[in-house]
């Protein structure tokens, strides 16, 4: 399929942020910050989800994720994985989704806070799934990472919506979470642009 949306290079505010892999693979040789983000979620390539064709050709551990970039892994890594706290997949027959749920149950269990999400491209509501620490831990194990970021947090706790401050039941679950992956929550969402610095507040 031609695709003919826009691109990157069609966009001037992310004109700063585009150049040669090449010289971006040069930089990474001297004391210098990059921030390479994988494209997809964990579990849904050809060689890590085991349910093909609901599959794709791209792999999002730290080492594919410096591959796609045309950087070689070299220096210093801190790998830092995102999960959500209920996790997503595209509409439509996509392949299986563990603790599967609809947006409906979950409306009316946080009082109508939460509502359906749409895919960015075909704007079609996407499905949606409980918690699920197998697959959390299969996505630790696969990754290694340093620190995790948890987003979502809000569809847990609806209550701290928006809040930066979080009670002791909040740290209770946080904690429940570093306990089942072996790995510090340093970051937690609690809605857009919302975060709590964990390490700030210990």
């Amino acid at each position: 399929v031609l695709r003919e949306g826009p691109l990157a290079r069609d966009i001037p505010q992310l004109h700063p942020y585009l150049g040669d892999v090449a010289d971006l693979a040069l930089s990474y040789c001297h004391p210098k910050d990059i921030l390479i983000e994988t494209a997809q979620g964990f579990g849904l390539s050809l060689t890590r989800s085991g349910f093909y064709p609901y599959c794709t050709s791209r792999d999002i551990t730290p080492g594919a994720a410096l591959n796609d970039a045309g950087v070689f892994m070299a220096g210093p890594i801190r790998t830092i994985l995102v999960l959500r706290t209920f996790p997503i997949r595209v509409a439509g027959n996509s392949g299986p989704l563990r603790f599967e749920v609809t947006w409906e149950q979950l409306a009316e269990e946080s009082g109508g806070y939460i509502q359906p999400e749409y895919t960015t491209v075909t704007n079609r509501i996407r499905r949606v799934g409980l918690w699920d620490p197998g697959l959390a831990l299969r996505a630790t194990l696969a990754c290694m990472p340093d620190h995790i970021a948890l987003t979502f947090f809000d569809y847990w706790r609806p209550d701290l919506a928006n809040k930066t401050i979080l009670d002791a039941d909040a740290f209770g679950r946080i904690r429940e979470v570093e306990k089942e992956l072996e790995v510090p929550v340093t970051w937690v969402s609690t809605g857009f642009g919302s975060i709590v610095h964990m390490e700030a507040k210990n």
